[in-house]
């Protein structure tokens, strides 16, 4: 809640829908919407940690091709860790997927990050091997 000039509320913010009268009926309103919202924002703080709780165990292995020096022809992308997680039957977003600073350009073994949500991170190890 906050207080502006009449001018600014009724000419601006109220038609443009940026803003509401406070009265009673908005302010229960917004009181049940901010509980539902919680409510939400646990739940899927919630469901984080049950799939964390099955992504911590996973330890990955993905075989490409490459050069007698251990260069990859091509490069390991977050689309390809979804699709070995995938494979192993948990279901992840690229988005949730954040790679090492340097890019997976050579045989070795490296760690993944998995953001599943605000607090809720992991780190898997990937080794990448060749074929």
């Amino acid at each position: 809640i906050v207080t502006v000039k009449d001018g600014y509320g009724r000419n601006y913010l109220i038609p443009q829908n940026r803003a509401v009268v406070a009265n009673a009926i908005n302010i229960a309103d917004i009181e049940t919407k901010r509980s539902e919202l919680e409510q939400k924002e646990k739940q899927r703080q919630h469901d984080a940690e049950a799939r964390l709780a099955k992504l911590k165990v996973l330890s990955l292995s993905l075989a490409c091709q490459a050069s007698e020096e251990g260069k990859l022809y091509g490069a390991v992308s977050s689309a390809k860790v979804m699709e070995l997680i995938k494979d192993q039957g948990q279901d992840i977003k690229t988005s949730e997927i954040e790679m090492p600073n340097e890019s997976i350009r050579h045989i070795g073994d490296y760690e993944i990050t998995l953001n599943l949500y605000q607090d809720v991170s992991c780190v898997i190890p990937l080794s990448v091997v060749t074929q």
